[in-house]
């Protein structure tokens, strides 16, 4: 028996999600082992055996996601990587990805949107935007 069907409702929760493909489910399934009865899946970066907790059922598909479909190097990516707020030093990133022309620079995202600039306004107010600002022009 496959040891995903020892585990039904490991998946079960990721399978009607538009975040992950029917593959991705599939390879990180594939990942799954059992020991003394608790399901463990073999981490994609790290390469040992974690418990299959929810959270980290989701770091493995995001991280294969990160590996296949977006080609991020295994070699950039980190798991569990402290970050410091102010003197608080007890906080870890679950997934970062160094950049590639300075390896100890955490890559900043590039897929957030540019906020416009002030001499610019946005290309297309929303209707909601464009009625508030008609009402408020009367004052």
């Amino acid at each position: 028996m496959p040891t995903a069907d020892l585990f039904p409702d490991l998946f079960e929760p990721f399978s009607t999600t538009a975040h992950f493909s029917e593959a991705t489910l599939r390879a990180v399934e594939k990942n799954l082992s059992e020991k003394n009865g608790r399901p463990y899946l073999k981490c994609l970066v790290r390469g040992k055996e974690i418990m299959a907790k929810p959270e980290e059922v989701v770091r493995q598909l995001w991280l294969h996601t990160l590996i296949h479909k977006y080609k991020y190097p295994v070699s950039r990516i980190l798991v569990e990587y402290p970050i410091t707020f102010g003197r608080d030093t007890s906080k870890r990133a679950d997934i970062v990805i160094m950049d590639v022309d300075r390896p100890t620079v955490v890559r900043k995202p590039n897929h957030y949107p540019s906020p416009p600039s002030p001499s610019r306004p946005p290309a297309s107010p929303s209707p909601a935007r464009e009625s508030e600002a008609r009402r408020g022009s009367g004052d």
